[in-house]
């Protein structure tokens, strides 16, 4: 059983003079047991407004935004994303739990999003940016579905994903590689994001060891391979010639004469 100290202390000077209160001292107790709860530390109201942003494998366009408390509660204030998927709800007041979900919407290219994402932040700062992403997604889904602490569903996805060791989940992964939004949405396209995100979800609270990566990690590639790719390159070269090959190899980002394009692929060779 946990206790809620604060208020065990604020009733000890009651407590103390029960002894020489006789008769009246069930009134007494009655009083105390009729004392409102110190609410959870969740539902503790603290200063707006609330500020972040959508994104998948791009920003989101239009979704409408609303606020709730832990439990699902509704709260006042909605918005829209802009074309740079960024929204602000002007509320005055927010929750330190709070949960902001994000619904509908629409890509910078014109697809459709059909789904929604949210991100469960605790506590909150208004200082702070709330990202909402397919990530903060599954961990807030996590700890509605198992009832676990949010740091204890944040850690589970994060695991669950092969995220670098202490990475946040509330991170802006289009410039990372432990996850990466366009392979996850290539999936989602298949199987519906809400569907895919539910699947993702339920696997990681039946199974503590289940993984799955939504990386853009290259395979490690044996020396052979290595090696046969660069003779086969060094063919091409030759039979092209070193100024023909050199301006096509250029198109794809390696600048320079065929010497120094063959300098470069070497180099590439030697980290695989």
């Amino acid at each position: 059983m946990r206790y809620n100290w604060k208020n065990i202390l604020k009733l000890m000077p009651v407590a103390l003079c029960l002894a020489g209160c006789g008769d009246d001292s069930s009134s007494v107790w009655q009083r105390i047991a009729d004392l409102p709860d110190e609410p959870p530390a969740a539902e503790q109201v603290v200063p707006g407004p609330v500020r972040g942003r959508v994104l998948l494998d791009e920003p989101l366009v239009g979704a409408a935004i609303t606020l709730e408390t832990h439990d699902g509660q509704l709260l006042p204030g909605t918005g829209m994303t802009d074309e740079a998927g960024v929204f602000e709800i002007p509320v005055t007041e927010a929750r330190h739990g709070l949960r902001v979900v994000a619904v509908g919407g629409s890509t910078s290219t014109g697809g459709t999003f059909r789904g929604s994402l949210s991100a469960y932040v605790e506590p909150f700062d208004a200082d702070f940016d709330v990202f909402l992403t397919p990530v903060t997604t599954m961990a807030d889904r996590l700890r509605i579905l198992d009832g676990r602490s949010a740091a204890e569903a944040e850690l589970r996805i994060a695991n669950y994903l092969a995220l670098e060791p202490g990475r946040s989940i509330g991170t802006d992964f289009r410039t990372l590689r432990d996850f990466n939004h366009g392979v996850f949405m290539n999936d989602a396209a298949a199987y519906g994001f809400d569907a895919l995100v539910n699947s993702i979800v339920a696997e990681a609270s039946t199974d503590p060891n289940a993984q799955r990566r939504f990386s853009i990690d290259f395979p490690q590639v044996t020396p052979l391979a290595s090696h046969i790719g660069m003779e086969l390159i060094k063919s091409a070269v030759s039979g092209a010639g070193s100024s023909f090959a050199g301006s096509v190899l250029a198109k794809i980002g390696l600048d320079g004469g065929a010497t120094a394009v063959l300098s470069q692929l070497q180099a590439i060779r030697n980290q695989l």
